[in-house]
């Protein structure tokens, strides 16, 4: 993991979802081989299943969100407007042949990847705010940790030692 320094306002969130993310590796590692085929709590989906949503499900609306403040550009609300189911289907649909392994490689990288880009907010950043549409930047960011997505799906991964 690259050590990488935040602006003040940027280290709690990055911390947590750093840390959230870690627990999730950490645990999907040490998840046995035959507990991936199982049926997760989620309705058609296997443990395995559960793990490629977790790294390239609909979170990759907060990269792209991230990508495009830290360039600097104008925030889309076509963005936000993703049919959340779909998108997890097509996404995990997409990595269904991928191996558990494969998937935790894949998890890594884009946890790297949103440190990095939280590692490039600077001050002027924290009071991002836009009209049309109507957005605030970090009360976003307050949202995504408040959600803690990782979390949530690492209690439905847990739940498979318990089958």
């Amino acid at each position: 993991m690259t050590t990488r320094t935040f602006a003040t306002w940027v280290e709690p969130y990055a911390a947590q979802l750093r840390e959230n993310r870690e627990q999730v590796i950490a645990f999907a590692c040490s998840l046995p081989a035959e507990a991936w085929d199982r049926p997760s709590p989620l309705p058609g989906w296997t443990y395995k299943d559960l793990l490629a949503h977790i790294g390239r499900g609909n979170d990759q609306t907060f990269q792209d969100l991230l990508r495009t403040v830290v360039a600097r550009k104008p925030v889309d609300a076509k963005m936000f407007a993703v049919d959340a189911n779909e998108a997890n289907a097509q996404g995990v649909g997409e990595r269904r042949e991928r191996s558990p392994d494969e998937l935790i490689a894949e998890l890594e990288d884009a946890g790297e990847e949103i440190q990095e880009l939280l590692s490039q907010l600077t001050d002027e950043h924290q009071h991002l705010r836009q009209e049309d549409p109507p957005f605030h930047f970090e009360g976003y960011l307050r949202f995504v940790r408040e959600e803690s997505h990782d979390l949530e799906h690492l209690a439905q991964l847990r739940a498979a030692l318990e089958r």
